[in-house]
């Protein structure tokens, strides 16, 4: 991740010639949260320079050699001549001058496919749309969604639907207390959301666990404050039985326009336990949630 990051800040920064310039990655299978996501990227990232990557992926069913070959060659031929009537709609509605449209047609799995174009092009962003049901059973529960925010190393913005864009006014920033393993992280939340100065807020959840490193968690988050360039009011704190519970009690007591999350390496016993805070606020979130790996 170090690496990318760095590469990640360079493209953003260092480049004179390619200020803001992005290099955003939506896969798509042409699905209603599929299109849903397409459309709230492109006013999302109105506002910036991006060259838009749509990337759909296919799978051959098994069956004879012969067969094998003719239906791969009508999946591939349907992926981009639907790639491509999407690039033309956009082309045609949208008048954005800062964003470039891009087509990828790619047998395989969505992930083996991330990874190899990854390397070609280095990706800044990964959007994806979302389909969210409630509970812990809801639809994302070991989906390609969970799997790629799980495996990428490339910051993962998912979209449930039906969120529409509306402007960015408050972006949440989830805390655990604990510093960020790559300091270069605090940097690229910063230049991710420079587009909407002061909206940036940062929220620890109280639980029982945490309440006996109440002092160390404090002094931890008021560095990260300074770092991220915040007021001390925009440093919140809430409570629960568990990080889940706290989250979404906050979210619904308040108007939050994007939710932030730095998921960390599972410990021995959190991978034993199956426990992951990301997986679970991943199954319920109904606003879009941003995660950046540490």
């Amino acid at each position: 991740f170090l690496e990318h990051s760095q590469l990640c800040l360079s493209v953003i920064t260092i480049n004179k010639k390619a200020i803001n310039k992005l290099k955003v990655l939506i896969p798509t299978d042409f699905s209603d949260e599929a299109n849903n996501a397409v459309h709230y990227a492109i006013d999302f990232l109105s506002k910036r320079k991006a060259d838009l990557y749509f990337l759909n992926t296919f799978i051959s069913p098994h069956g004879g050699s012969g067969m094998l070959i003719s239906i791969d060659q009508i999946l591939a031929k349907d992926s981009s001549k639907e790639l491509n009537k999407l690039k033309r709609r956009l082309e045609h509605k949208n008048t954005f001058e800062g964003l470039t449209y891009n087509v990828i047609s790619e047998s395989g799995y969505l992930e083996s496919a991330i990874d190899k174009f990854n390397q070609i092009h280095r990706f800044d962003l990964i959007i994806m749309g979302t389909k969210v049901e409630s509970g812990f059973s809801g639809a994302l529960f070991g989906s390609t969604a969970s799997k790629v925010i799980a495996q990428s190393k490339i910051p993962v913005l998912t979209i449930p639907e039906p969120v529409k864009f509306e402007g960015i006014n408050t972006v949440l920033l989830t805390t655990d207390g604990k510093p960020f393993n790559n300091s270069m992280v605090v940097t690229l939340i910063k230049k991710m959301v420079e587009s909407y100065p002061d909206s940036l807020q940062v929220i620890h959840v109280e639980t029982p666990l945490s309440k006996t490193k109440l002092e160390s968690i404090k002094t931890n988050i008021a560095s990260l404050g300074k770092s991220l360039n915040i007021d001390d009011q925009k440093l919140l704190r809430t409570s629960g039985e568990s990080f889940v519970e706290g989250i979404d009690q906050y979210l619904s007591d308040n108007k939050v326009d994007m939710l932030l999350m730095v998921p960390r390496k599972a410990s021995f016993l959190e991978k034993f336990m199956n426990i992951s805070d990301t997986r679970d606020v991943t199954h319920q979130i109904k606003i879009p949630l941003w995660t950046f790996r540490d």
